[in-house]
């Protein structure tokens, strides 16, 4: 009897850990990077983007219509309490196509929201984490609120007289769609949809902004019914992810709004007379909690570090790209191998230290020798915590004061569900 895509995909997930704590990427099969291929696939019946292996393909077939949920932080780990206990996953269970997949790297909600939106990987569309450096601006830089690393306020880049089409990748996927007669919705949070970032993709009239996720799920259901051409909508949803790095992954307010928003999703299965629709359900990552004792300021146990990074535009130092799961450093060139070897001394047993091509070798950067604009943004030393630990800047700009984070390799970030059923 042939193995079931559920055990495919455990299967290859189990064969990216490369080591204990440590996934890498399945770009080449079931990761993130293939949904938008997906997407393409089952409403047009051909894609050129990155895909899930042919017999994901072959399963899910064609649909005139797609909702992709976006359940941000609901890593596999998240999935597999609520398994048994939410009537939404145990009839996605019984009735649909159950996946384990991997995220990108890094595994950051940036990372992820860019590639759903443009159609492109990671290491292709270059957005590396909440921060980072943009050699096109010259400083750092925080893409989904666009601003200046240094700003709390919202499109403090656009203020400076910098355009989304100077900083932000296009998208292929999109226009795509478009071309071939497919409708486009995103519908999120009110508190950001639209925004800069967001009309960088889509048009306005496309974007929805919802005041309670239920809301959002109505609207959804509203388009479907009211939508003759084909179409897809992606419902994005971010208040789990805040609250577990608020009061931590697995405690009782995070698993209270993970339920609510599941509660709110068995609404898409009781709605009748839908047209012929795949739903599609997927997290960006996961969270891992941090250890009491785990949290390390890089910059106390080297003192020194500052001063070998490079500089931006301002003559400031590029601190880093990416947080406290994936500290990627920029040194300059002839301080390299110094900052790798006193920080493999400095953090033996808490983190892993890797170059620019260890992080090839381990399969973080892509299946390619990444472009140097790739390794301009992230950096070119890789501090990534061991699970338990985080690495940081102790500086005013920068905090560290969540209970669980993401963004690094542990398989708790790394491994998350991808779900497929028909709707109606």
């Amino acid at each position: 009897m042939p193995p079931t895509l559920e055990q495919l995909s455990r299967a290859t997930v189990r064969a990216c850990h490369l080591r204990e704590g440590f996934v890498r990427p399945a770009y080449e099969s079931f990761c993130f990077s293939g949904i938008p291929g997906l997407v393409e696939q089952t409403l047009t019946g051909a894609t050129r983007l990155r895909s899930l292996p042919p017999e994901v393909l072959q399963t899910a077939g064609r649909f005139d219509h797609v909702v992709f949920v976006f359940f941000d932080a609901f890593g596999w780990e998240s999935f597999e309490r609520f398994r048994d206990s939410s009537p939404f996953l145990k009839a996605l269970d019984r009735d649909g196509i159950v996946m384990q997949t991997t995220a990108q790297f890094p595994s950051t909600t940036a990372a992820h929201v860019t590639t759903a939106q443009s159609g492109q990987a990671a290491f292709e569309h270059q957005i590396c984490g909440w921060e980072y450096y943009e050699p096109n601006v010259g400083r750092m830089i925080k893409p989904l609120p666009f601003s200046f690393c240094k700003h709390a306020q919202r499109d403090s880049l656009l203020q400076a007289g910098f355009s989304p089409e100077q900083v932000l990748p296009a998208s292929i996927l999109i226009p795509n769609l478009m071309r071939q007669g497919v409708s486009v919705r995103f519908h999120g949070p009110e508190a950001f949809y639209p925004s800069s970032f967001g009309k960088h993709y889509a048009p306005s009239e496309m974007i929805r902004g919802f005041p309670s996720f239920a809301d959002g799920v109505d609207d959804v259901l509203k388009t479907l019914k009211s939508q003759p051409e084909k179409s897809y909508q992606m419902l994005y949803h971010d208040a789990y992810d805040v609250v577990c790095h608020l009061r931590g992954v697995g405690s009782s307010e995070a698993d209270a709004v993970a339920h609510a928003i599941l509660t709110d999703l068995e609404r898409l299965l009781a709605a009748k007379g839908l047209p012929r629709t795949l739903l599609i359900l997927s997290a960006d990552h996961g969270q891992i909690s941090d250890r009491a004792d785990g949290k390390i300021a890089i910059n106390h146990v080297m003192p020194s570090l500052e001063g070998l990074l490079k500089r931006d535009r301002d003559g400031a130092p590029i601190y880093f790209s990416g947080g406290k799961r994936h500290l990627c450093l920029h040194p300059r060139t002839e301080c390299e191998g110094f900052v790798v070897d006193e920080l493999r001394g400095a953090l033996a047993g808490a983190a892993d230290v890797l170059t620019q091509q260890e992080m090839f070798q381990a399969g973080l950067l892509g299946p390619d020798k990444p472009p140097a604009s790739y390794i301009e943004r992230l950096g070119s030393v890789a501090v990534l915590p061991k699970p338990g630990y985080s690495v940081y800047w102790d500086k005013p700009a920068f905090g560290c004061g969540d209970l669980s984070s993401h963004g690094g390799v542990s398989p708790q970030e790394m491994e998350t569900p991808l779900i497929l059923m028909q709707l109606g």
